[in-house]
């Protein structure tokens, strides 16, 4: 195909490109032996792929995109597979299509469904609107969350999940509605410990 007069070409790259009106070229593989199909794609990894869409982007080695419209993979062997303004941003992270959708943690993945974050890692949000899987491990389902578990890193003082468990109903409720400190914000510690609080 045709080439892309701004884009620095990898080696042994591969882009399949019918060019513009004006018979330059629209997609730029940058990465070495990096693909691209499709018009105004990009794959800037090292074996980066995007086969297929528009306006798609891997940027780290060995991610890839295939297809659909302003989605991007941005860190190593992280993958979207078609949908409309997606990101995967995490370690081996994945976002199977639909819409503003990211997996922003490693090994993390979203399945479809319009502005599901998978934040967590290991996490998982498969469908619906708007949903978080906040917690390591966590799994949201449309809109049910399926995984109930105390966040085990956080401690303030000798305060954790685990000791706070052990007290008595009473004071397991009046902790828990109390906010502490945590990553840099004041956070109910009822959104923290989540299991021992109940708030599943």
């Amino acid at each position: 195909g045709t080439k892309k007069k701004d884009c620095q070409y990898g080696t042994a790259t591969l882009s399949v490109d019918a060019g513009d009106y004006f018979g330059e070229g629209r997609n730029c593989p940058s990465g070495e032996g990096s693909v691209t199909f499709g018009k105004y794609n990009s794959a800037g990894g090292d074996g980066a792929t995007v086969t297929g869409g528009q306006s798609n982007a891997a940027n780290e080695d060995a991610s890839t995109v295939s297809g659909g419209n302003t989605n991007s993979a941005n860190y190593w062997y992280s993958s979207v597979f078609g949908g409309n303004h997606n990101s995967a941003n995490g370690v081996s992270s994945s976002v199977s299509g639909g819409e503003f959708n990211t997996a922003d943690a490693d090994k993390s993945s979203v399945y479809g469904g319009y502005v599901n974050r998978a934040e967590g890692k290991y996490s998982s949000a498969v469908g619906g609107k708007e949903n978080v899987a906040a917690e390591e491990y966590s799994v949201v389902v449309g809109e049910l969350e399926t995984s109930c578990r105390d966040d085990n890193k956080f401690k303030d003082g000798k305060r954790t999940c685990a000791e706070v468990r052990k007290k008595n109903p009473d004071k397991i409720l009046k902790f828990c509605n109390k906010k502490y400190l945590y990553n840099g914000k004041k956070i109910y510690l009822r959104d923290i410990c989540v299991s021992t609080c109940g708030n599943c």
